[in-house]
């Protein structure tokens, strides 16, 4: 890895590297859970970033009793992101999230993917279809459901922990 100091120049005596770029590093877990599981990390003078498909995120669902109607992958820690949260949710036909949720501080953005249905937001009902962005400001209770062909969201915002309510049976018709 290159370090520099806050000027931009050189630590320790170190050449820069060849054209401003650092090295492209595999990096396995450490520890039997994450066995094969790799990361890539690009390091350069100015930059790092992990890459990490989604799909090989842990799926949280089974863990709170809401599989296999649904998938929840929370990707925050995976990827090493400092505040920066993003989760992948999979919801199949004709299902509705159990619960609906909202955050104090945090702003989200979700982006419908695949397939179609309606989210929740406060006391509104929107419908919502591929590449349908929603933003969603703090404070509003929020949940979605997926159509007849399923949905599948992207969330991204703020990471802050304790900021955050869960709503049990919120969403009943």
């Amino acid at each position: 890895m290159y370090i520099t100091d806050p000027r931009g120049r050189p630590r320790d005596g170190q050449a820069p590297p060849l054209q401003g770029r650092g090295p492209r590093v595999a990096v396995k877990g450490t520890d039997e859970s994450e066995k094969g599981n790799e990361m890539a990390v690009q390091s350069t003078e100015t930059t790092q970033f992990t890459h990490k498909k989604l799909t090989d995120v842990k799926d949280s669902a089974p863990e709170f009793g809401l599989a296999p109607e649904q998938q929840a992958r929370f990707a925050k820690d995976e990827l090493g992101a400092e505040s920066t949260g993003l989760s992948h949710h999979r919801l199949q036909p004709g299902k509705r999230q159990p619960f609906g949720h909202r955050h104090e501080g945090a702003e989200e953005i979700y982006l419908v993917l695949r397939g179609d249905g309606r989210f929740k937001l406060d006391g509104e009902i929107i419908e919502v279809e591929p590449l349908d962005a929603i933003r969603v400001a703090p404070g509003v209770t929020r949940a979605f459901e997926a159509g007849p062909g399923g949905i599948e969201v992207i969330v991204f915002g703020p990471r802050r922990d304790g900021d955050g309510e869960l709503i049990h049976g919120w969403w009943s018709d």
